[in-house]
């Protein structure tokens, strides 16, 4: 084994590695770890289908194919969801003011989905073409009062905090 000594009259204060050993400045320091090896390119890395020089002398290598994809409907998968059918349809007058009887009847029975299922439109449309009574406006938010005082204190908070933001937003 060489001494200190030897070591930095022989190296100077340069390093020399040989092994897991590093010889630095006279000291011999071991580690249990072995040195990078160079990155081999892999098999699993994307070609690189172009390269081309900048005007600045770097190089732009694209790993995408810059020809316009060719993918038709054969080659796709099948869908996850089969496509939603569109079974809303042009309401007439008569229809339009026959939903407009109904809610004023019973707003209890003929809510807006039901409403929407019957006549194959939109709850949104049944919304705006036969709305609520201001009667049943205040049933519903007296309802909806007394559920939210059912809440807890933690509930209610989260709940007037989130109204809150919006109010701002």
């Amino acid at each position: 084994m060489l001494s200190n000594k030897m070591l930095f009259t022989k190296f100077g204060k340069t390093k020399l590695y040989c092994g897991n050993i590093i010889f630095f400045k006279c000291q011999i320091i071991n580690r249990s770890y072995t040195a990078r090896k160079p990155i081999k390119p892999s098999k699993l890395h994307a070609p690189i289908y172009s390269e081309t020089i900048l005007d600045d002398g770097s190089k732009f290598m694209s790993r995408v194919s810059l020809d316009k994809p060719t993918i038709t409907m054969d080659k796709l998968p099948p869908p996850l969801k089969s496509p939603k059918e569109n079974n809303h349809r042009k309401l007439t007058e008569d229809e339009i003011n026959e939903m407009k009887e109904l809610r004023l009847s019973n707003p209890e029975k003929w809510t807006c989905n039901e409403l929407a299922k019957k006549f194959q439109c939109s709850p949104l449309f049944v919304g705006q073409a036969a709305p609520l009574s201001k009667e049943r406006q205040e049933i519903l938010e007296t309802r909806k009062i007394a559920q939210f005082n059912k809440m807890g204190w933690k509930k209610r908070f989260v709940r007037s905090e989130r109204a809150r933001r919006r109010a701002n937003w």
